[in-house]
């Protein structure tokens, strides 16, 4: 896999030329910090919402 993009909170890696794999952590990113608290399932609540609107 090679890393496209790597931010605060989420890293984006490319698979395959169609195919790439988006990682979430449960941490908030918000004005340039990362909040402390952590919001349970957060990266799980991301990705439904990804594939209802990209499947």
């Amino acid at each position: 896999m090679k890393p496209i993009y790597t931010g605060n909170v989420h890293e984006v890696y490319s698979v395959s030329e169609n195919q790439l794999i988006i990682v979430s952590t449960d941490q908030m990113y918000v004005h340039g910090k990362i909040i402390p608290m952590n919001i349970k399932d957060k990266g799980v609540i991301l990705m439904e919402i990804s594939n209802f609107w990209f499947l």
